[in-house]
């Protein structure tokens, strides 16, 4: 009989639900999801003893979400001053975690999708995922985590999806666009 620990439960919940909020079209609904998917790793993360840190860190990672969404429409001065104070937040979070390569290469993937929470939408959002899932399944290839390098491959094949109906649709608006202006 296969008996699941509470921290396990919490966890894959919190996977779960990112894997929903990758397969969301709508850029509000994916951070806000996204947001949720975040706070649950918290949880998750406060049951494990000496993971603290991530906790803390998946707490400010779902605030930029939060941030992320409610900023999707403000001026570029309030949006670039969210991002700076997010991302010296993650540098504080490496400077204090720091493993070496595989410490800079989770920075350099929160710290790309940070970027991209606040400053992309749709295709151009979708399509800046690839790599950030790349850099995230090398991070776990190097620390040997396989069900964290099954979760990432996961993630990009539903993204993959997403990204090409998101892309269809652009393109199909384009070719509207053009016709009226034909018109």
């Amino acid at each position: 009989m296969v008996t699941a620990s509470l921290p396990s439960i919490v966890g894959l919940t919190a996977l779960l639900i990112g894997f929903i909020a990758v397969g969301l079209k709508s850029d509000v609904r994916l951070r806000l999801v996204s947001a949720l998917a975040c706070f649950i790793w918290s949880i998750h993360f406060c049951m494990i003893p000496g993971a603290a840190t991530a906790a803390v860190l998946y707490v400010v990672m779902g605030l930029r979400y939060l941030c992320a969404t409610w900023l999707l429409s403000k001026p570029l001065k309030t949006k670039l001053i969210c991002l700076c104070i997010f991302e010296l937040s993650f540098l504080i979070g490496l400077y204090y975690t720091w493993t070496g390569l595989p410490s800079f290469l989770s920075w350099l993937a929160t710290a790309l999708l940070t970027y991209c929470a606040f400053f992309l939408t749709g295709y151009r959002l979708r399509k800046w995922l690839y790599p950030i899932g790349g850099i995230w399944l090398i991070h776990s290839a190097l620390v040997g985590s396989w069900p964290h390098m099954a979760a990432s491959m996961i993630q990009l094949t539903i993204n993959h999806f997403v990204a090409r109906k998101l892309r269809k649709e652009s393109a199909l608006d384009q070719e509207g666009m053009a016709f009226d202006r034909a018109q």
